[in-house]
């Protein structure tokens, strides 16, 4: 996230877009992961706590899953976060 902040501060929006866009994608995956029962496979795929399948879905798409995610587990300070769908555009 910082390298897309500094590019984005150089103007080139497209590169800092990219750069922000995969660091928006890492977070749920890394607090999946890290936090809400999910694993990393031997292909650093991040693995679904209840389906027990890597999770290949971008932001967009994995957003609205991570409230359920969350939901079935102790992190219910995460579901005002995930209330809203700011990756729907």
């Amino acid at each position: 996230m910082d390298d897309a902040v500094l590019l984005h501060a150089q103007a080139r929006p497209v590169n800092a877009d990219h750069l922000a866009g995969l660091a928006a994608e890492c977070a749920p995956k890394a607090l999946t992961a890290g936090f809400l029962g999910g694993t990393v496979d031997q292909h650093d795929l991040v693995v679904h706590p209840d389906t027990g399948a890597p999770i290949k879905k971008h932001v967009n798409t994995l957003w609205p899953e991570m409230a359920t995610i969350v939901r079935s587990r102790s992190a219910s300070a995460l579901t005002p976060l995930l209330t809203t769908q700011p990756f729907a555009n």
